[in-house]
């Protein structure tokens, strides 16, 4: 029987490579500042994971893995909105999907 991968490219590939969420930013990598402004994390060197063992900054390689799986899952996450945006309404009217004005930025 096939099993269903709910694993997502990120979370993969952080357990490849023995990371660990940042628990100064969350995973993120960012901060909140003073008035809204976003910065970056300095636990974490912006990445937003860390070396689950030592708790020391990922190399280059690790990072440049992060940031390939969190384009994929950005890519993914458009896929399906463009999918969801193609189906057609159905229904009465007043349950209608609104789906112009659909931004992927």
């Amino acid at each position: 029987m096939a099993t269903t991968n709910t694993e997502t490219p990120v979370q993969a590939v952080t357990t490849a490579i023995e990371a660990r969420a940042c628990s100064v930013c969350k995973g993120s990598g960012k901060l909140s500042g003073v008035f809204y402004r976003a910065m970056e994390c300095d636990s974490c060197d912006a990445v937003g994971f860390i070396q689950a063992a030592t708790g020391q900054w990922l190399d280059s390689f690790s990072v440049d893995r992060i940031m390939q799986a969190r384009r994929q899952e950005e890519t993914l996450r458009k896929k399906a909105h463009l999918e969801a945006a193609r189906k057609p309404n159905s229904g009465t009217p007043d349950t209608w999907t609104l789906k112009n004005n659909l931004r992927l930025d």
